[in-house]
Parts: C-alpha cells; structure tokens; sequence
C-alpha cells in the first residue's frame, strides 16, 4: 500500500496546485492589463480603457452584441475626431478624414 501512496498525488496537493496556477494567473493577467494601460510606449493614446487593456471589449460587441463592433468603430471614429485611437491592445487606428477632393485613378503607362 506505500507503494501507491508514493506514486499517486493526494487530493489535497492537487488543490494546491490548482489554487497556485490560479493565482499565478491572475497576477500575470493584472499585470499585464496595468502595462498595457499605463506603462505601454502607446498607452497615451487616446481610446476606449477597457479596449486598450483586453480583446474582451471586441468580444462583446462582436458576440454578445452579435456583430456590431464595426459601428462601434464607427461611433468612436466621430467621438475622436482626427487622430489615432486604440481599440484593441495591440492595433491602433489612424482616424483621419478624406479630403473634399475628387478621386482620380492613376493614369495608365500607355
């Protein structure tokens, strides 16, 4: 019978493995959700904070508000006007309007 308690992990120990991964886990994530929003070389763009921090905030609109996060876009395209804006961690949009000038296609080489 020692024999076995040697090889198998009592319950208890696999509890506190489970409670030490846990919690490794929500440091790294608090951390990591505190570098992107104060400590990131473009953390000072301008943007919404819970879209600048996690890819939660595209989750919501594109699932929970089934497919929507394009007008969302859209809506915070005109609240910030023309300049750069952050919607996602790692993807910064560059807002900027088209001009009043018509479009001409490139001339042919021919």
């Amino acid at each position: 019978m020692g024999v076995f308690n040697d090889v198998f992990v009592s319950v208890p120990d696999i509890y506190v493995c489970i409670a030490c991964i846990s919690a490794i886990s929500i440091v790294y994530a608090g951390g990591l959700v505190i570098y992107r929003l104060f400590l990131s070389p473009i953390s000072h763009i301008p943007g919404p904070k819970m879209a600048a921090a996690t890819l939660w905030y595209e989750f919501y609109y594109n699932v929970v508000k089934e497919g929507t996060y394009f007008l969302k876009v859209q809506e915070l395209h005109k609240q910030y006007g023309e300049q750069i804006a952050s919607f996602k961690p790692h993807n910064k949009i560059l807002i900027k309007h088209r001009s009043n000038r018509p479009h001409h296609p490139p001339r042919s080489p021919h």
